[in-house]
C-alpha cells in the first residue's frame, strides 16, 4: 500500500480544514456539545456537502473511490476541530464493510449511495446496545454476532431490546 499524500489528497484536507475553520468554530461546537443530543444535524449535513461522507465509496455508487490515505488525513482534520459526530463509522467503517460485500448483494449498491450522499447515519458497535456510541440517532446499527456482521435497522434492534 502507497502511504503517500498526492496532491488531490492535500488539496482535499486543505479545503476540508478552511471549511472546518468557519463551519465548526469552537463557539458553535460549544453549544452543539450542550444539546441533549451532543450532535448537530446541519453540520453532519454540511460535511456531506463537502464529500466527506463520499470519501471512501466506489465512484459507480456516487463515491470519492478514495482509500484508507484519505481518510487518515481526514481523521486527523474532524479531531483537530473536535467535530462531534461519528462521520466515521457511516463514512468509514460501515462504507469499508459494505463496499466488500460482491456487488449485488442485498441493497449493497443503493446503501453506498446514501452513505455517499449522506442521508444515512450507521452507528458501528458491539453487541451491547448500551455499549453503541450514537445508536439513538442512527438510522442502522451494525453488529457483529459471533463470526457475522450485521446491518439492522434500530428500531428493530430496540424492539429486540424490549423483550
Amino acid at each position: 500500500m502507497d502511504f503517500t499524500f498526492n496532491d488531490d489528497l492535500l488539496t482535499f484536507r486543505e479545503a476540508m480544514s478552511r471549511f472546518l475553520m468557519t463551519e465548526a468554530a469552537p463557539e458553535m461546537l460549544r453549544e452543539v456539545w450542550e444539546t441533549d443530543a451532543g450532535r448537530s444535524p446541519e453540520l453532519r449535513g454540511k460535511l456531506a456537502e463537502q464529500g466527506l461522507t463520499a470519501l471512501s465509496v466506489p465512484e459507480d455508487c456516487g463515491g470519492l473511490g478514495m482509500d484508507d490515505v484519505a481518510w487518515s488525513l481526514m481523521t486527523q482534520e474532524l479531531g483537530y476541530y473536535a467535530i462531534p459526530d461519528s462521520l466515521a463509522d457511516t463514512a468509514y467503517v460501515s462504507a469499508g464493510l459494505i463496499k466488500a460485500l460482491p456487488a449485488g448483494t442485498h441493497d449493497r449498491e443503493a446503501l453506498l449511495g446514501r452513505i455517499a450522499d449522506g442521508s444515512v447515519r450507521i452507528a458501528v458497535g458491539p453487541q451491547r446496545l448500551d455499549r453503541v456510541a450514537d445508536a439513538a440517532s442512527a438510522d442502522l446499527l451494525l453488529l457483529p454476532h459471533g463470526e457475522a456482521v450485521h446491518l439492522l435497522p434500530r428500531v428493530d434492534v430496540g424492539q429486540q431490546q424490549q423483550v
